[in-house]
């Protein structure tokens, strides 16, 4: 798998093979989503608006780029930052099937 890949300001801020419990310097900076995932199981990403996958999330499919994350939101009811946009607030993410 090559990983999730996150960018601010146009720079590519951070990249993952697995999981990720904490995007470190990348963490709540981060204004664009690529999920450049191989095909397969496990292909999909959720991003979490907390450290160590906790609170709010959004599914991510294989493949897909949020090229502006101002215009999406952690999904409803999920816990802490529902509702909220993902721009400059993602914290963590996890591999998925969705």
């Amino acid at each position: 798998m090559s990983g999730s890949v996150p960018s601010r300001a146009g720079r590519p801020c951070g990249s993952w093979t697995g999981d990720s419990s904490n995007w470190k310097a990348c963490r709540n900076t981060t204004s664009s989503l690529w999920n450049n995932g191989c095909p397969g199981n496990l292909d999909d990403v959720w991003a979490y608006w907390g450290l160590n996958h906790s609170g709010a999330r959004r599914g991510v499919h294989n493949g897909v780029v949020l090229n502006d994350l101002r215009q999406w939101t952690f999904d409803p009811g999920t816990g802490s930052g529902s509702g909220q946009a993902l721009n400059n607030n993602v914290s963590s993410h996890r591999w998925t099937n969705l």
